[in-house]
């Protein structure tokens, strides 16, 4: 009874330090596929600013190299919105007035809208141009989008609006049909595999977004290079 009393102990024991090792190890694996994400969607940019006249390998290589001035570019981004408008609105908070927060809420959701649009080129200038500089592609970038920020945008809002309402419809049919079908089991065994579905789904759903993103970025970054000559890139 003694030894089992210590084998359970000792069990009991080593179970937050495995909860730890598992969970360390299942953020590892998450940074890595979120790196991995963003190595394929730059090699995917990259490739397809040249039509697609380049191997798997060298477009692998591209996403690889554009990946660090891409993470810089997108902390110096962090790290200005915080200042221009994180301590703002902590001032702002600090008065209490809920119409004065509301105001600057919506008044900094309308400038971040607008900053994004100005910078949605810096991916495609950071895997265009030889340099890969993330602050001369920020600067290029805004340049690069003036005069066309309102064109950037609705293009981006429609093609947004119009794939998500495709996706709700397919979601919702599915769920109708599946959801029919799982009421008829009373067993409950139906109703896992429709999660199961369900979840499937969503995976090819998600990999077309992601793909459709570096698609847009061409074609529009395309379309601004070919009628902005002189620009800030020649």
């Amino acid at each position: 009874a003694s030894m089992a009393a210590m084998m359970s102990a000792s069990m009991g024991g080593g179970a937050p330090e495995l909860g730890i090792g598992l969970g360390l190890v299942l953020l590892l694996l998450y940074i890595a596929l979120i790196l991995a994400f963003i190595i394929a969607n730059l090699g995917m940019l990259w490739s397809l600013l040249r039509e697609g006249k380049a191997s798997i390998g060298e477009a692998f290589r591209a996403g690889l190299s554009s990946l660090l001035p891409a993470f810089l570019a997108q902390l110096i981004l962090g790290i200005g919105m915080a200042v221009v408008f994180g301590i703002p609105f902590l001032l702002v908070s600090l008065t209490e007035s809920v119409a004065l927060v509301a105001i600057f809420g919506l008044v900094a959701i309308v400038a971040l809208v607008y900053i994004s649009v100005k910078l949605s080129m810096t991916n495609a200038l950071i895997v265009d141009v030889p340099e890969r500089n993330p602050v001369s592609a920020l600067q290029g970038s805004w340049a690069l989008t003036k005069g066309n920020s309102l064109m950037i945008f609705l293009t981006m809002l429609v093609i947004q609006i119009i794939f998500s309402i495709i996706a709700f419809v397919i979601m919702f049919v599915l769920g109708l049909v599946l959801g029919g079908v799982a009421s008829i089991d009373s067993s409950g065994t139906a109703g896992i595999g429709v999660a199961i579905v369900m979840m499937l789904t969503y995976i090819p759903i998600i990999l077309i977004s992601l793909i459709l993103g570096p698609c847009i970025t061409a074609a529009i970054y395309r379309q601004l290079r070919g009628t902005s000559a002189g620009g800030a890139f020649g």
